[in-house]
């Protein structure tokens, strides 16, 4: 194993982990993960959808993520 990629071991608590998970439940994670979850839909799937979506609001999807 190289050393020069290893990093000092994180030292977890509760207050970390506490915060982690406030984190992810907080409402920008899931603003994000239905965004990514639509551009998904619309990527993959959207052909098979008889509503489709057309390339400026997919694009502004797109935006909307990053």
């Amino acid at each position: 194993m190289d050393k020069s990629l290893h990093f000092s071991k994180l030292n977890l608590n509760s207050n970390i982990i506490d915060e982690t998970f406030k984190e992810i439940q907080g409402e920008a994670v899931a603003r994000l993960m239905g965004l990514i979850s639509h551009f998904v839909y619309w990527s993959v799937f959207g052909h098979l959808n008889t509503n489709r979506i057309d390339d400026y609001h997919l694009k502004q999807l797109f935006i909307s993520i990053a």
